[in-house]
């Protein structure tokens, strides 16, 4: 279902429930005149059937019309949150990079669960409750008017000093809804900064610590809330008094009028009727303005995030490429922060087949390689080429679909272990989701599972080791069959016999893939056919590990460091 079709859907909903609603204002309306006919007939001693009639199919055509336009309000409430949760989502996860990793996951999870019922509410029932209720007030008022002029003009006087201070009050109430969910948004960045991280605040002995910040966020909170519901709560008192006033205005005026002979009792007691009848559509009219600003509030803060950058892709016929291309890095400068490079003038080619180790001290810009060639980020100069294609001028689908990526912090999704695996292809035959179970080594991690396959994981992979985490990674990006297979430090959490078993399948991978792998541990840099070395943010040599070896004082250095560190 494409946006136009569910915007459609949730308007057409929207204006039924109006219509309800104005069906409804209609009969409510109607309610004095036969009232007044019956009172009329009473004092001429005349049939009251008819007006008894009329009224009781009045009371009951407005329960019926009630529950409707509470049922149509509430199916349109919940689509218009549902268009806006996937229409935010959807803007994510097609978001550019750089922009996403700037956003507070707590905020921005406040903002797709919270905000988005908020404003739906304001869009739904607000803007509904807000036009009937306008209908209601406008009808109630003609009648009025139509009863007695005089009358009329005097309760109005009484109901103007209402209107006024519900318009001042709808200002400060947006502005102070705006701080109260900003507020929300800190909170719950807190609390997610609590479950992404228990075990480093219990080792670290921060319980208590953590407490007092996440009790300051909550309170903090609190006190914006409070703030916003007594400027909310100051609606419907403001409704009361003026109309309280107008009441007592009518009540004495009126009967002076029924005693002097000018009003009947029966006019008098519609104009009542009509006058008691504005409490609520003004109450609700004064309410919805601040559910209103509420969710305008709210809408601005989804809005936002409907508004972070998109990825650029502008190439949608995809690109012509041989089976012996390669990748070329040339000339590359790029930094996350542009003051400070984290490469420099890279030139590099990885050939189309074989292992190509990349290796280099912390921050040598190793996995920035990976990141732009993903084409998460882009170089701020020169180029890099698939073959003789610029990877900026290939379609992204294209270019991601040549690439299987095993991230160094490897994220599983809650689910099961086989669609985990399976995520990158989830069309994959049984037989090739075996081979890559059977190629990653986790066959034993299968065979120990409860359900195998269809054990349930929790979000993260809890329950399974580093290595075995790792080795699911391994199995996904095999089974997607890429050209080039990305692994960043893959094998760092996998002990000696399962380590062997994968470097002996990436030696067989590598025969028909270019397998790229970041790594530190000798046993995996020695089977690479070829090694680069990165120093500072630039290519410092390239050759196999005998040749490093022999050549290279900084390589050597850094396979003594890694032996002296390896376990003995």
């Amino acid at each position: 279902m494409d946006a136009t079709t569910f915007d459609n859907r949730y308007r057409g909903q929207l204006i039924a429930a109006g219509s309800v609603g104005l069906l409804l204002s209609l009969s409510t309306l109607a309610q004095p005149m036969f009232v007044s006919t019956f009172i009329s007939r009473v004092e001429d001693r005349a049939s009251v059937v008819w007006p008894l009639a009329m009224i009781t199919v009045m009371f009951i055509l407005q329960a019926v019309l009630t529950a409707a336009q509470s049922f149509l309000l509430g199916r349109a409430s919940e689509r218009i949150t549902a268009l806006l949760r996937w229409s935010a989502t959807r803007d994510l996860l097609r978001s550019d990079v750089a922009e996403f990793r700037k956003l507070d996951r707590g905020d921005t999870h406040s903002r797709l669960v919270s905000d988005t019922q908020l404003a739906s509410v304001a869009l739904a029932d607000g803007i509904v409750d807000m036009a009937t209720s306008g209908f209601m007030v406008v009808g109630a008022v003609a009648l009025m008017l139509y009863v007695d002029v005089g009358l009329a003009v005097a309760a109005f006087g009484c109901l103007s000093s209402a209107a006024l201070l519900s318009a001042l009050l709808a200002s400060r109430v947006r502005a102070m809804a705006t701080t109260n969910q900003a507020d929300i948004g800190a909170f719950s960045s807190g609390v997610q900064r609590i479950l992404g991280s228990i075990l480093t605040i219990k080792s670290s002995r921060a319980e208590d610590r953590e407490e007092q910040r996440i009790a300051s966020l909550a309170d903090r909170a609190r006190r914006s809330g409070v703030r916003l519901t007594w400027l909310s709560s100051l609606f419907m008192p403001a409704a009361t008094v003026g109309l309280q006033l107008a009441l007592l205005v009518t009540i004495g005026w009126g009967m002076s009028k029924v005693v002097e002979g000018h009003m009947s009792l029966a006019d008098l007691t519609a104009f009542v009727m009509y006058l008691f009848f504005l409490l609520s559509p003004l109450a609700m009219l004064f309410m919805s303005l601040g559910r209103i600003q509420r969710g305008r509030a709210a809408l601005s803060r989804v809005k936002e995030l409907k508004g972070i950058k998109q990825e650029a892709d502008p190439v949608v016929v995809p690109c012509r490429l041989g089976e012996d291309d390669g990748i070329a890095f040339e000339d590359v400068r790029f930094g996350y922060d542009a003051k400070r490079p984290v490469l420099r003038d890279v030139s590099l080619r990885i050939p189309p087949r074989g292992v190509t180790a990349i290796v280099g001290l912390s921050g040598a810009g190793k996995t920035t390689l990976f990141q732009l060639l993903e084409r998460f980020y882009h170089p701020d100069s020169g180029s890099i080429r698939v073959g003789e294609q610029d990877i900026s001028s290939m379609p992204l689908g294209q270019l991601r679909g040549l690439i299987g990526y095993v991230e160094q912090d490897v994220m599983l999704f809650s689910g099961s272990l086989r669609e985990n695996i399976c995520y990158s292809n989830h069309d994959a035959a049984e037989a090739d989701v075996a081979a890559a179970i059977r190629l990653a080594g986790l066959q034993p991690t299968v065979d120990k599972l409860p359900s195998g396959m269809d054990t349930i994981l929790s979000e993260g992979g809890v329950g399974l080791s580093g290595g075995e985490k790792q080795r699911v990674a391994i199995a996904r990006a095999l089974l997607k069959k890429p050209r080039f297979i990305l692994l960043d430090e893959a094998t760092a959490h996998q002990d000696s016999e399962t380590e062997a078993v994968l470097l002996d399948t990436l030696k067989n991978v590598s025969v028909e893939t270019s397998v790229i792998v970041i790594a530190h541990r000798l046993s995996t840099i020695s089977i690479a056919d070829r090694i680069v070395v990165l120093d500072g943010g630039s290519v410092h040599s390239v050759g196999t590990h005998e040749e490093l070896l022999e050549v290279d004082e900084r390589y050597r250095t850094m396979i003594l460091l890694q032996m002296e560190s390896a376990p003995a």
